[in-house]
């Protein structure tokens, strides 16, 4: 809601918000009805001192891009303060902030948080305070969902608040990260580019580590997405087994010779990122294990060829490579595009089918069937990945495909991949079920 703009000698009457945003002014003109004022709009200005005292109902204050080494009388009411972009060197809030939700003060010259930290905001969600030179940080407000702090001079951080959704803590000087990290189940924690040597164990669902001396993985509980890119760790230390619950996983840069054989029990993994590792020769044949798999990328590495195994993934739709491998990754992304086309298996309409853990659909990664069938390639199948009630339905559900009277070649074709690869079920089929004529 906007009022109306008197001349220079008038002053300024307006009545909800003042928008002077991009006007040049080196100094604010005086107000009529100024304690009615709720919205302060004085962004790309050429400000360097403001006092708000002639505002007391301020809700939201957005003076970004100005020159503004001083600050005074910020109202006690205030929602939202946006002040990226100039030059203060502190910032002071009221002791008491019973509103305030939003504090923008990244790109200005801050070195302490003594007026942030001592005044109470029951209700402040979000503290963005990048770019500035801070080399401490005494504690965080209960509240807050969303923290920034990249690029200042921290050597440490305080604990997590308990209600932490993102951390974003990159270009710093931290070594270690608190304890109370571990417990923390934010979307993001970012710590790229600092010193930290050993982490906690996490349960964020996203970590970031990027460019860090780590000297070991760290465990996670939920972690979905993992940034390891340039962070350089001895072959022995990388034990992917930490990361059960990987989907995307960058291990960009980090000088790597070899990847261990248990990258195979990454069952969720889906993205794969070995780029920028000029000794790394191969890929282990294990990788077939990650059915999941969609995109892979070994640009600038010695890879010359790809895994057999890598077949088994049949949900594969991109690989970035070198010219070397482009043959052979374009006749694995065609394979695995006829692998998708294959035709449903009907499953018999019985109860015991409603139950079944097997999927209809042959292109379905997570079907014990699925399982089973990509394991054809493999020269020795790793039966104990399944328990025993698991092979004995799979055993039951292949005797009553086979047994229906719609038996088609597609359903004669799984029977025998299942039956050439894994002895075991020979030794369990019964004599009516192998009795069929099998292609």
């Amino acid at each position: 809601m906007f009022g109306t703009v008197g001349t220079a000698g008038q002053g300024f009457s307006f009545i909800g918000e003042v928008n002077l945003t991009g006007r040049r002014l080196r100094e604010l003109p005086g107000f009529r009805n100024a304690g009615a004022v709720r919205r302060l709009m004085l962004s790309h200005n050429q400000l360097t001192r403001l006092d708000l005292a002639q505002f007391p109902s301020l809700e939201w204050v957005d003076c970004k891009g100005n020159q503004l080494t001083t600050l005074d009388n910020l109202p006690s009411q205030l929602m939202y303060l946006t002040l990226q972009s100039n030059r203060l060197t502190s910032l002071t809030l009221p002791p008491w902030n019973e509103r305030l939700e939003l504090i923008d003060v990244s790109h200005n010259a801050l070195t302490t948080d003594a007026g942030l930290v001592s005044a109470r905001a029951p209700k402040l969600r979000s503290l963005n305070v990048a770019h500035n030179q801070l080399a401490h940080w005494t504690a965080f407000q209960p509240s807050l969902e969303v923290i920034s702090l990249e690029h200042n001079l921290l050597q440490d951080l305080p604990d997590a608040p308990p209600r932490l959704k993102e951390l974003l803590a990159g270009h710093n000087r931290l070594t270690s990260v608190p304890p109370s990290y571990a417990s923390c189940e934010a979307q993001k924690l970012d710590f790229r580019a600092n010193d930290i040597r050993t982490m906690p164990d996490c349960a964020a669902f996203e970590v970031v580590t990027e460019g860090c001396p780590l000297q070991a993985v760290f465990a996670f509980r939920h972690g979905t997405v993992i940034n390891l890119q340039n962070v350089r760790l001895s072959n022995a230390a990388l034990d992917l087994s930490a990361y059960s619950m990987v989907i995307h996983l960058t291990l960009e840069g980090m000088d790597l010779t070899s990847l261990p054989s248990n990258i195979g029990r990454l069952s969720q993994l889906k993205v794969l990122n070995v780029e920028n590792n000029p000794r790394l020769a191969a890929l282990p044949e294990t990788l077939g294990g990650c059915l999941e798999l969609q995109e892979l990328y070994v640009r600038r590495t010695a890879i010359t060829r790809l895994p057999a195994s890598l077949r088994e993934c049949a949900g594969m739709t991109h690989i970035e490579c070198d010219e070397a491998l482009r043959a052979q990754a374009t006749q694995f992304l065609r394979e695995a595009e006829a692998a998708r086309r294959v035709i449903p298996v009907a499953q018999p309409t019985t109860a015991w089918d409603t139950a079944s853990p097997v999927s209809s659909s042959v292109g379905s990664g997570g079907s014990i069937l699925q399982r089973w069938c990509s394991m054809a390639n493999r020269p020795h199948p790793n039966l104990a990945a399944f328990t025993d009630q698991q092979q004995a339905m799979l055993v039951e559900w292949l005797q009553r495909l086979q047994a229906t009277n719609d038996f088609s070649w597609n359903k004669q074709h799984l029977c025998n991949v299942v039956l050439d690869c894994l002895p075991k079920l020979r030794a369990t089929w019964s004599a009516a079920a192998t009795a069929q004529p099998c292609l």
